[in-house]
């Protein structure tokens, strides 16, 4: 059982572009889940896309914390009826349902926050932030529309599509890719120069 959530893409540069739609689903025992489903048909998914989706489920499926999405299952081949009752080859990602929205959203719709909202959502973007350099992987695309906001309105940190090593991936300590979106990076990375996660 699923319903349309909304689209969006997973990865934002020209060269790696492909997008995802997200399905609301439930099992079941009743639980819900966001399905991240990515059509195999799909040109721009090709092997070096299928590699770097594979990647971000091997890094996030670490991951356990209140404040990171967390991701149930992958699978690299189902398929999926569509309404005309044809079926498409997809790849999908079970993910924790996250029903708040982007915090982006909020601060559009509302106009700047006040000093202790700020402190409240910016403490919980540390310690998830924290939590994922102490496992060993950096985001590299932390910005409002990647923090959503649960039923509670506590900050989840979501889509780690540019996630790496934070000893980079020459094991160095550095970075070198020029990837994320670039009104939120850092002056380093625009320069094109070696950074730290």
């Amino acid at each position: 059982d699923h319903r349309d959530l909304h689209s969006f893409p997973t990865r934002r540069s020209s060269d790696l572009g492909f997008s995802a739609k997200v399905k609301h689903g439930t099992s079941a025992d009743g639980s819900e889940y966001a399905l991240k489903i990515f059509r195999l048909d799909n040109p721009q998914f090709n092997d070096k896309a299928f590699k770097l989706l594979k990647e971000e489920v091997e890094a996030t499926t670490q991951l356990d914390h209140r404040h990171v999405v967390k991701y149930f299952e992958f699978k690299e081949r189902s398929n999926m009826i569509k309404k005309n009752g044809t079926a498409v080859e997809v790849a999908y990602i079970a993910q924790e349902m996250i029903a708040g929205g982007e915090l982006f959203d909020y601060v559009a719709n509302s106009g700047p926050f006040s000093e202790d909202i700020c402190k409240y959502f910016f403490k919980q973007m540390l310690q998830g932030v924290h939590y994922i350099h102490s496992k060993g992987f950096s985001h590299r695309d932390l910005k409002p529309e990647n923090i959503l906001l649960d039923k509670m309105y506590d900050v989840k940190i979501v889509d780690f599509g540019f996630a790496c090593p934070l000893e980079g991936r020459d094991g160095t300590g550095t970075n070198r890719s020029v990837i994320g979106t670039p009104g939120y990076m850092a002056p380093e990375i625009l320069a094109k120069t070696p950074y730290q996660g």
